[in-house]
C-alpha cells in the first residue's frame, strides 16, 4: 500500500515537471471561471428582496417630491422638506382558485348531518422563460409608516393644522403619524 503512494507522488511529480501541462491545466481553470460569470444566473430570493427594497425607496422618493410640489403653493408653507418613512414594501396578492364540496347524509332513523369542505389552490401560470410562477392578481403599494414636514412657515398653528390635514388625506395616513417643524432660516 505504501509502494502505490509514493509510485503515485513520483508520476505526479513527473507530470507537474512538464510545464506545457500545468500551463493548460492553468487556463482551464481561468476559462472555468470567466464561464461561471457569463452563464446567468438563477434571481434568488436575495434579489427579489433587494428589487422590493428599490421599488419602495422610488415609491418614497416619488411621493416627497410630489408632496413637496403641492405643499409649496399652499399659503404660509414657504420652503418645505419632505420625508416619507415605509411600513412594508410591495406586496403581491395572488390569485386562488376555491373549491367548496357539500355532503349531506341522511341516516335510516331521519336524521341528516351535512359536511363542508373548503380548499383554496394557488393558479399556477408560465412565464416567459417557461417556468411556473403564482398568478399576481394585484400588487398592494408600500405602507406608508410616518411622514416628516419641515417648512418655514410652520410656526404658524393654521398652517402647521392645514399641512398636517392635506399630507393625512393625500397619503390616507392619520394625523398622529405627520409631524410638522419649523425650518431653520
Amino acid at each position: 500500500m505504501k509502494i502505490s503512494k509514493k509510485f503515485d507522488l513520483m508520476k505526479l511529480k513527473d507530470i507537474l515537471k512538464n510545464k506545457n501541462i500545468l500551463l493548460v491545466i492553468g487556463l482551464a481553470g481561468i476559462l472555468l471561471i470567466f464561464l461561471s460569470e457569463i452563464v446567468p444566473k438563477e434571481k434568488t430570493d436575495k434579489d427579489n428582496v433587494t428589487n422590493s427594497q428599490n421599488y419602495s425607496y422610488e415609491y418614497a422618493s416619488q411621493l416627497e417630491t410630489k408632496l413637496e410640489n403641492i405643499l409649496q403653493t399652499v399659503e404660509g408653507v414657504g420652503s418645505v422638506n419632505v420625508m416619507i418613512t415605509i411600513e412594508s414594501g410591495e406586496q403581491n396578492v395572488y390569485a386562488q382558485s376555491e373549491k367548496t364540496d357539500n355532503d349531506v347524509k341522511t341516516s335510516d332513523d331521519l336524521q341528516t348531518s351535512q359536511t363542508q369542505t373548503f380548499q383554496n389552490e394557488y393558479i399556477i401560470v408560465e412565464d416567459e422563460q417557461g417556468s411556473k410562477v403564482a398568478l399576481t392578481e394585484t400588487t398592494l403599494e408600500p405602507e406608508i409608516k410616518g411622514v416628516g414636514i419641515v417648512c418655514t412657515g410652520a410656526d404658524d398653528f393654521t398652517v402647521e393644522k392645514n399641512i398636517t390635514e392635506m399630507v393625512s388625506v393625500i397619503l390616507g395616513v392619520p394625523s398622529n403619524r405627520v409631524y410638522v417643524i419649523k425650518m431653520n432660516e
